[in-house]
């Protein structure tokens, strides 16, 4: 199951990322996704996908942050 929905929440993806290579987290965010469009909130999570490596993205946070607080 998915203990953390129904809080919205976002996941911040380098395609290049070595500590949490793409596919296993392109996978993992896939099954979120489900958890969260089988309960009914589908809006409420987001995979913010770059190219790039293990890095924070200001930007997607900031516009998530903006959305949900």
């Amino acid at each position: 199951g998915c203990t953390f929905a129904p809080r919205s929440t976002l996941i911040i993806t380098g395609k290049y990322d070595s500590v949490t290579p793409f596919p296993f987290a392109e996978a993992a965010g896939q099954k979120i996704k489900n958890a969260y469009t089988v309960a009914g909130i589908p809006d409420r999570f987001e995979q913010h996908v770059f190219s790039g490596d293990h890095r924070f993205q200001p930007d997607a946070a900031s516009a998530w942050l903006d959305k949900w607080l």
